[in-house]
């Protein structure tokens, strides 16, 4: 467990991480798209629609 007098910093750079990972899956969706067409993921589950989460999220 994490004391709570850390949880700013920690939450500070998760939420500095995320936004990094957000920022690379935004600069290259075209290629993240041609590797799922070349490894067969997209074939695979472009069928696959969003749903509702059964829980309410």
């Amino acid at each position: 467990f994490v004391p709570k007098s850390q949880w700013q910093g920690i939450n500070a750079r998760l939420g500095s991480g995320l936004g990094q990972l957000a920022d690379q899956a935004s600069s290259q969706k075209s290629e993240i798209a041609q590797q799922r067409v070349q490894n067969g993921t997209q074939a695979r589950f472009s069928h696959v629609t969003s749903k509702p989460f059964p829980g309410g999220l």
